[in-house]
C-alpha cells in the first residue's frame, strides 16, 4: 500500500476527508497502491458505532495505537503544566506519521471499519501537521488525544 504519507498530510489539509478518499482511490502523485484493499468511499462517512457496538480491530492497529497512546500521556502531561517541549511535540508529530504509514501496510480491517477508522487518521495527521508547524501550540496535543479518544470510543481495544 502507500509507503510514502507526507504526501497524505498535505492533501488531507488541503482536499479534507471527502478529498482525501478522492485522492487516495484516484492518484498518487506517482505513489505506489495495492488495490486488493478497498477502503471503499469516504463521501458521506461519519464516525459511528458498528450498530451499536465497538468496531472490531487487528494486532497490527492495536499495536500501532498503544504506540502512539503511551507516547501521549507524558506530553498531554506536560501540554496542561506548560512544560511541553518543541522537540517532543514534534518528534511525537513523526510517531504519529510512523504508526499511520504501518497502518496503511499492516492493518486488514472489514471496509466499513476502515472507513470509519480513516476519519481518525485523518484527524490523527491534520495534528502531526499542527505539531509541525507549531509544536508548542494550543491545538496540537489536544487534538491528537481527541482523535485517540475517537478511536477508544468507537474501536474495541482491550485496556486502551
Amino acid at each position: 500500500m502507500n509507503k510514502k504519507l507526507v504526501a497524505v498530510a498535505g492533501s488531507v489539509l488541503v482536499l479534507g476527508v471527502g478529498g482525501l478518499a478522492v485522492w487516495h482511490h484516484h492518484g498518487h502523485g506517482g505513489l505506489d497502491h495495492d488495490h486488493s484493499h478497498d477502503h471503499g468511499s469516504m463521501e458521506g462517512v461519519k464516525l459511528e458505532l458498528n450498530n451499536g457496538q465497538k468496531w472490531a480491530t487487528d494486532a497490527p492497529l492495536r499495536q500501532g495505537m498503544d504506540v502512539l497512546h503511551k507516547e501521549i500521556i507524558p506530553l498531554y502531561k506536560a501540554h496542561k503544566d506548560k512544560t511541553l517541549k518543541a522537540e517532543d511535540a514534534k518528534a511525537y508529530a513523526g510517531t504519529i506519521r510512523t504508526q499511520i504509514d504501518f497502518f496503511f501496510n499492516n492493518c486488514n480491517l472489514e471496509p466499513k471499519a476502515d472507513a470509519i477508522l480513516h476519519i481518525i487518521l485523518a484527524d490523527l495527521l491534520k495534528a502531526a501537521a499542527v505539531l509541525e508547524k507549531d509544536p508548542l501550540s494550543e491545538e496540537g496535543i489536544p487534538a491528537a488525544v481527541n482523535a485517540l479518544h475517537a478511536y477508544a470510543s468507537h474501536f474495541e481495544h482491550p485496556n486502551f
